[in-house]
């Protein structure tokens, strides 16, 4: 009789043992097709365009722009697409990694099959060695923005004074390019600072063929390893707005010529 008795319990335990057993492979099989699912999902959802981006195609996304100077130069990018949608599409808006790097765009929907183009003014001043810029894409309708980036060597072998970012010959300059703004016929100003970083004086001739631009003086001698300021001045004549940059208008060793032009 005791001997039966334990043999059912024994049974009883084998069988707890073996359910409890089944119950954990039975919830593994289920977690496990719950994580497959969840894992499925994350791939659809991460790796998946919508469906407005895969249909608009630009023609290059990552552009090279090989060495370039730090001449005051601004260089101009294109990124061209094609709507291959059918429907209209927009840009709603462009942002930029750099605030060297200035988006322009037209605002007005692309038809379906035609083509788009954002342009960037990329101004390299302050930057050294490689650069890559990133630009961020947002179309109207869709919530994925399309990433396109520039990338290149600003080329220098002059050594730059603290705060001066242009150089023509042995002169430099916190900046090339002013606007000048007047509401009425006043004349306004503007000052460009430069320094004279050689151990020599250097004559300075300065030049324009621009309506309205005049200067204190025409010509000076700019003391050695000191700082000055150029005055610009202008008396509007045919427009109340200019935009000016200073060129290089030939230079020798002692000698600079500057040269103002109207900038675009």
């Amino acid at each position: 009789m005791i001997a039966i008795q334990k043999n059912k319990r024994i049974c009883l335990t084998l069988q707890n043992i073996i359910t409890v057993s089944l119950f954990k492979i039975i919830m593994a099989k289920q977690k496990c097709i719950k994580i497959r699912v969840c894992f499925i999902i994350i791939l659809l959802l991460g790796f998946h365009p919508t469906k407005i981006n895969s249909q608009i195609e630009f023609h290059v996304i990552d552009k090279s722009l090989g060495i370039i100077n730090q001449n005051g130069d601004i260089h101009q990018i294109e990124y061209t697409f094609i709507n291959n949608t059918n429907k209209p599409i927009a840009i709603s808006h462009v942002a930029t990694s750099c605030g060297c790097a200035m988006p322009s765009y037209d605002k007005k929907p692309v038809m379906p099959k035609e083509t788009g183009k954002i342009s960037v003014s990329f101004n390299p001043v302050g930057i050294k060695g490689f650069f890559n810029k990133q630009i961020t894409v947002y179309f109207s309708g869709s919530p994925t923005p399309v990433k396109l980036s520039f990338k290149g060597n600003v080329s220098s072998n002059t050594t730059f004074k603290e705060g001066y970012n242009y150089n023509i010959g042995n002169i430099q300059f916190r900046n090339i390019r002013t606007t000048l703004k007047s509401n009425s016929s006043n004349t306004v100003m503007r000052v460009i600072p430069m320094t004279n970083i050689s151990d020599s004086d250097i004559e300075v001739i300065i030049k324009t063929n621009v309506k309205g631009i005049f200067f204190d003086e025409n010509e000076f001698l700019f003391k050695a390893r000191s700082d000055k300021d150029l005055n610009i001045y202008y008396k509007p004549q045919e427009k109340n707005s200019i935009k000016i940059r200073l060129t290089d208008g030939g230079k020798e060793k002692n000698r600079v010529v500057l040269k103002v032009i109207e900038d675009q």
